[in-house]
């Protein structure tokens, strides 16, 4: 990783494996979904990760479903989700939570942190219900508490890219994120010349061609890290 003076950086399967928990609780909770999903049984944090979907809903979906007209199947994942923001979601999602491997080797590591080429750290990251935001906050405070990291919460509805330019940041100098519409919003709304963004690589986000080429043809680039 390149050093740049502003870092910006997602929480959610980046720093902290946010679909392993998501995962266990739906498989915690079997009797009441397994009305709606496949059972895959155990698998392991590498094992989601590379999951074609980035919705775990369309993910584990039961192939019936798949029949049905596009707006029973919306109506559908609705339900399934409102349930999980019921119920899930209102959960202390991150009380047993730790680190990811790439959260260690970077804004944890003094090293990186301490370093005079880096001026900030701003984790931005969404939240669907006020229980998952003081979750999060307090997961922050207990692993990257530190004076040269901030938080930035995103509107359940917002862009990151408007929720950066209300923050006051007008240019992106390094962007780290996991999921697609981020990065398309980041690359469609900033002037990315020199700027270097950095992914995850998972199985739900290999970016296609037309996104290569409008990252690299505004001045910026592309890298994936392994997250294992």
């Amino acid at each position: 990783m390149n050093k740049h003076a502003v870092f910006i950086i997602d929480c959610d399967d980046v720093l902290v494996d946010f679909s392993s928990e998501m995962y266990s609780y739906i498989r915690s909770n079997w009797r009441k979904y397994s009305r709606w999903f496949s059972d895959l049984g155990e698998l392991t944090p590498e094992e989601i990760q590379a999951r074609r979907f980035f919705n775990m809903t369309e993910w584990l979906i039961q192939k019936k479903y798949t029949a049905l007209t596009s707006k029973q199947y919306t109506t559908l994942a609705r339900l399934i989700f409102s349930d999980m923001e019921k119920h899930f979601f209102t959960t202390d999602i991150y009380h047993g939570s730790v680190p990811t491997k790439f959260a260690d080797s970077t804004v944890r590591n003094q090293a990186f942190i301490e370093s005079s080429n880096v001026e900030k750290v701003i984790i931005i990251s969404r939240n669907i219900t006020d229980e998952q935001e003081e979750s999060k906050r307090r997961f922050l405070k207990k692993y990257f508490d530190h004076p040269k990291i901030e938080y930035l919460m995103v509107g359940r509805d917002e862009k990151k890219s408007d929720a950066l330019r209300r923050y006051g940041i007008s240019s992106v100098q390094c962007f780290i994120d996991d999921e697609l519409v981020n990065v398309n919003d980041i690359a469609t709304s900033f002037d990315l010349h020199e700027a270097e963004i950095i992914m995850p690589r998972y199985g739900y986000n290999q970016v296609d061609p037309a996104l290569d080429l409008l990252i690299r043809g505004k001045g910026g680039s592309l890298t994936y890290y392994d997250a294992n």
